[in-house]
């Protein structure tokens, strides 16, 4: 199963992959879906029903020749390229791919989670150059703990910022360690703290 997910606008977005499994015993009637309104609430899925996509069991491919890995200031990983132009939009295609091994267990199997790069679409600066870094590269990615997880596009504090619109499209697979087979059962995704760029930013 692939899950192809389009978005990122501003300079976080916190992507944490769950799995469930939906087991059918029978076939049934299918009716109108009822929409329903999720309440306000701080609860956070448990860590134990998270997949484990950390600092700790990742490994990047590149698909361009100029890149970096850097540590952050808490000691996440950044990973940077190039900023290409930063008076006009610019895009970069199919040029990383991250896998995080034993991101998990179904049925007493393990589980690989591989991230593709698929797209970013960067526009022009948007406000100062306050908190760029002198070799000219930008975060678009970072890796932390368990409890954060990846992270699509890096803030000014995290070490490596570039303050402007990014839009990304990645790939995620989860294939079974032992053969490399394609976990055909649902996935979701859960999102946190989505800033969304104006002049600078705002909460959305």
């Amino acid at each position: 199963m692939q899950n192809y997910v389009i978005r990122r606008i501003g300079s976080l977005m916190t992507i944490t992959f769950l799995f469930i499994a939906i087991l059918f015993s029978a076939a049934a009637p299918s009716y109108a879906a009822t929409v329903k309104t999720i309440p306000s609430t701080s609860t956070i899925v448990a860590k134990a029903n998270k997949l484990k996509l950390s600092k700790d069991n990742y490994s990047v491919t590149w698909n361009i020749t100029n890149h970096k890995v850097k540590t952050g200031k808490n000691s996440e990983k950044l990973l940077c390229i190039p900023i290409k132009n930063k008076t006009a939009a610019w895009t970069v295609t199919n040029f990383c791919k991250v896998k995080f091994t034993n991101a998990g267990v179904i049925n007493g199997r393990q589980i690989d989670c591989t991230v593709n790069f698929d797209s970013m679409t960067v526009t022009a600066r948007k406000g100062s150059s306050t908190g760029e870094t002198s070799d000219g590269y930008m975060g678009f990615a970072s890796i932390w703990g368990i409890d954060d997880g990846l992270q699509v596009g890096v803030t000014i504090d995290d070490g490596c910022g570039y303050r402007a619109k990014k839009t990304v499209k990645y790939t995620a697979t989860i294939t079974y360690h032992d053969t490399g087979e394609v976990v055909n059962i649902p996935f979701f995704q859960a999102v946190r703290d989505l800033d969304a760029m104006n002049t600078y930013y705002r909460e959305a």
